[in-house]
């Protein structure tokens, strides 16, 4: 499986192949900017997010998040662990 090349998480990016991710840009294959329609669908997704979040917490639910590449339960009514949680990555060697 190739490795990657950057990883970005909103406006925050790390580069992982500083050269590649160089040369890639230069030739203006790799985007760096969302397009318009995009990013007003990821300013509401986010908004919506917040939302549900801030209701949950106003409610005293715990939410499940991906922290770490794993699910994490936050909030002050969660519990201690996820107990017997499958898991969803698929790495392959």
């Amino acid at each position: 499986m190739p490795k990657p090349i950057f990883e970005q998480r909103g406006a925050d990016r790390q580069i992982l192949n500083a050269s590649l991710f160089d040369a890639l840009a230069h030739r203006g294959t790799i985007m760096t900017q969302l397009a318009p329609d995009t990013q007003e669908m990821l300013e509401r997704l986010r908004s919506a997010l917040a939302e549900t979040l801030e209701r949950k917490r106003r409610f005293g639910q715990y939410a499940v998040i991906w922290q770490d590449g794993k699910p994490a339960l936050v909030g002050d009514d969660a519990p201690d662990e996820l107990a017997d949680a499958p898991s969803y990555r698929q790495d392959s060697d």
